[in-house]
């Protein structure tokens, strides 16, 4: 399985890109929280909220050291 770099990781943090990829997500985050304050939303609608804010705040908190970075080996059958 292919090894990600401390070095490596701190350069893809650092990228401008990652930069405006994770304020986008922060701001969808942000933008659901505001969805769910509403009194007409269906309790359907507010499970499918919830779920995709926990999954941004997965995907902003990951980090090599806690395994959850996401590794070829998981796509090795797609190709």
């Amino acid at each position: 399985m292919p090894q990600l770099a401390h070095e490596e990781w701190a350069e893809w943090r650092s990228h401008p890109v990652t930069l405006a990829l994770r304020e986008a997500i922060k701001e969808r985050i942000d933008n659901h929280l505001m969805e769910l304050s509403d009194l007409n939303s269906t309790p359907e609608r507010d499970l499918v909220l919830k779920g995709m804010i926990l999954a941004f705040r997965k995907i902003l908190e990951a980090s090599p050291s806690d395994g959850d970075l996401i590794t070829e080996e998981l796509f090795k059958d797609e190709v």
